[in-house]
């Protein structure tokens, strides 16, 4: 069960420095105290990149883009304090295209409370996540926890010799002694495998090595291994560097490290870190200022973890002792990726860069593995209550409309329609109805059920006012049926001649050849 008040941030490009900006809140139990807040959103980078060297400033600045509107701190300001009323935290959801490079490489961890001007996260009450997710990703279940982790930390010899040094990277000897005891000390809960080469131990950081490793199955990696951005024809690239078996660095692409991870089992939660070494004040921090690491984040996520923790700065090494331990000792107790990320940060707020480490989820439950006495979730329930007045068809595509998040929130409203004969359907819905749900251009099939949970409610924002409902979504199809399929058995279903109408009815005749079709390959979803 949710026990978290939700604020979704949604943004997507509509020009060079312009954006869409959606903000969804949810209570627990798929409930929405608020209709959701539509606006356009205005950032300007070239400011932000000067600020870059001054967290504070660079805070208040992003702070005023995404906050400065009234209408936008106030649905926060009201989205907190029906949290607090309840005694539950607020997560800040916040979902970006991975593709998107100039918003995700923004340091969103800065931002400042809107009320006072304080770190927003300095709290336990507020959390902010990135979801990184696609609609094209495999669904997978949650995995039992094994207690093992493996840490590899990657120490080639001569690294400023053979590195190909452009932005972002300090070159000096990795200091493998200082990421081993602090490894040790943040993994304490954990039986803890350690990949590193001599004089500490007997197993460079190879390819091979790292993959055949991960293969024995492990609830963490955590990998500490430098990195650096390189400058090529074709543009910047990033390099992470492994090892060769006598030690020297091996420099490996993006696609290349990826295809390592892929290559056997990608655990729950992968850490990435770059070594720590020593600035130009003396003091030790993270040898990787741009976080360049976080570019493998989408893939790591795609091929099945449900979390990685990254760092979008030089996270000190007073920081990095104070969070690691304590993010992985509630992980460790809880299995919660966002409750972990929110206890590390209270034990160093007091710190200035205790905003550098960032959480990234591949879905909202946060969940890192099944917790004692969770069924396996091989498969999801699809059943719907067959007692119902009219059967309508909603769709849209992924682009348009996240179906991904909708399902998992099961409680969504539907404001998607615009035209006159969509808007007319939605006039004669009513809380009961069956909903057949359809991915539209470029998937195009019917991919889930649900009821109309609401009768037509009129809701107003910058794109106009128009008739919305509330969809009680069951789940998805277990087999999703195609556009060609639908059409053989009800060839004169409106959609199918009118696909751009985003809600439109079914008539009896179209349902009774519809059900059987979805029954057969479906047996229980209408059990």
């Amino acid at each position: 069960m949710t026990t978290t008040y939700d604020l979704e941030i949604q943004l997507s490009r509509l020009d060079f420095d312009s954006y869409h900006l959606e903000l969804q809140f949810h209570a627990p139990g798929g409930k929405m105290p608020l209709l959701p807040l539509r606006s356009r959103l205005q950032l300007d980078f070239e400011r932000l990149q000067v600020l870059f060297p001054d967290p504070d400033s660079y805070g208040a600045d992003l702070t005023q883009a995404l906050f400065g509107d009234p209408d936008r701190r106030d649905y926060f300001i009201q989205a907190r304090l029906q949290a607090r009323a309840a005694g539950l935290p607020l997560r800040l959801l916040l979902k970006i295209d991975p593709s998107n490079v100039k918003l995700a490489g923004l340091r969103w961890e800065t931002l400042r409370d809107p009320q006072d001007g304080r770190w927003l996260l300095n709290q336990m009450d507020t959390r902010l996540i990135r979801l990184i997710h696609s609609p094209t990703w495999n669904r997978l279940p949650l995995k039992a926890p094994t207690g093992r982790t493996l840490t590899a930390i990657s120490c080639p010899k001569d690294l400023a010799g053979h590195a190909p040094w452009t932005v972002g990277q300090i070159a000096g000897t990795v200091n493998a002694q200082q990421e081993i005891d602090l490894a040790s000390r943040a993994l304490e809960a954990f039986q803890n495998r350690l990949l590193v080469g001599p004089p500490f131990g007997d197993a460079p950081v190879t390819p091979d090595r790292l993959q055949d490793a991960l293969c024995d199955g492990v609830d963490v990696l955590y990998l500490v291994c430098p990195a650096a951005m390189r400058v090529r024809p074709e543009g910047m690239s990033l390099n992470i560097f492994l090892e060769e078996e006598d030690g020297s660095p091996l420099a490996v692409t993006t696609p290349r490290m990826l295809e390592i991870l892929r290559g056997c089992n990608i655990p729950p939660l992968v850490m990435l870190a770059a070594p720590q070494a020593t600035g130009m004040d003396g003091k030790w921090r993270q040898s990787d200022p741009l976080g360049s690491l976080r570019k493998l984040v989408p893939g790591v996520l795609e091929m099945g973890a449900e979390g990685v923790l990254a760092f979008n700065g030089a996270a000190g090494s007073e920081m990095l002792a104070g969070f690691l331990p304590q993010f992985f000792q509630v992980l460790y107790s809880s299995g919660y990726l966002d409750r972990a990320a929110a206890a590390g940060r209270s034990q160093v707020q007091h710190l200035p860069d205790a905003w550098t480490p960032v959480m990234y989820l591949r879905e909202p439950s946060a969940q890192a593995w099944r917790l004692p006495g969770d069924a396996p979730a091989e498969v999801i329930e699809t059943t719907v209550e067959t007692q119902h007045g009219n059967v309508w068809l909603v769709s849209a595509s992924p682009e348009r409309f996240d179906w991904e998040q909708a399902f998992m929130r099961k409680l969504v409203l539907w404001d998607r329609s615009f035209g006159a004969r969509a808007q007319g359907s939605i006039a004669l819905a009513r809380p009961g109805d069956i909903v057949l749900v359809y991915s539209a251009d470029p998937v195009h099939r019917l991919i889930g059920v649900g009821r109309v949970g609401s009768a037509p409610k009129t809701v107003r924002d910058w794109e106009g006012e128009r008739l919305a409902l509330e969809l009680m979504l069951s789940g998805r199809l277990d087999h999703e049926l195609k556009r060609d399929e639908l059409a053989a058995v009800a060839p004169d279903l409106e959609y199918l001649s009118r696909p751009l109408v985003s809600f439109t009815q079914v008539t009896p005749q179209q349902w009774a050849a519809l059900r059987p079709l979805i029954e057969e390959h479906n047996p229980r979803v209408f059990s």
